[in-house]
């Protein structure tokens, strides 16, 4: 049984990859995971591929758990956006090797409304801009993102009370004028930031 369902999603992926599709929107307001199929609007597991895109909405009290269980290695996408239009809290987490997210290709993007938890990693070198009005919280020991990080608009919250001690490594976070970023969250936890990290407030 497990090698039949193993061959179901190499096809969706194969298949998905063959007609170049780019996009692909939740469909759950409940907990589930990324590799089955019909947890997607598109009917097909998303790829890892620089130009990937992916939606999660919510609305009202809903809050969910989004967990990336494609593959074992590093995902890579260009965009993430979550529009949560609630007060409920969307949560995207991974398992294993594939809670590393590394975003790619042109203007790299996490266009946020609502309240968002991103237990991951983030990897890489890009340049990576938060947009949208919502709460981006990214709550995880994060040494590998290496890149730049601009806020636009809304907040992007840097903390580490999933683990005791986090560390976020980018060259540079650039917060523009609507935009805010918070290191740590009160009381709980202690994130680092390196010494050659700049950060500069417009």
């Amino acid at each position: 049984m497990r090698g039949i369902v193993s061959l179901i999603v190499i096809a969706a992926l194969m298949n998905a990859s063959a007609s170049g599709q780019t996009s692909w929107t939740w469909n759950q307001t409940t907990n589930g995971t990324w590799n089955t199929a019909s947890n997607w609007v598109e009917g097909t597991v998303p790829v890892s591929d620089p130009t990937t895109q992916l939606t999660f909405s919510a609305t009202g009290t809903t809050s969910y758990t989004a967990t990336n269980n494609i593959g074992a290695a590093t995902f890579t996408l260009n965009r993430l956006t979550v529009n949560n239009t609630g007060t409920g809290t969307v949560t995207i987490t991974g398992a294993a090797a594939a809670n590393t997210f590394t975003f790619a290709c042109t203007n790299p993007t996490l266009d946020i409304t609502g309240p968002t938890l991103f237990t991951g990693l983030m990897a890489g070198s890009a340049t990576v801009t938060k947009v949208g009005t919502g709460t981006f919280i990214h709550d995880s020991n994060n040494s590998g993102f290496t890149g730049t990080l601009i806020i636009n608009a809304g907040t992007f919250v840097n903390r580490a009370t999933n683990v005791a001690t986090t560390n976020f490594n980018p060259v540079s976070i650039v917060v523009n004028n609507g935009g805010t970023y918070q290191f740590g969250a009160a009381t709980v936890g202690d994130p680092n930031l390196p010494n050659s990290t700049y950060i500069t407030v417009n």
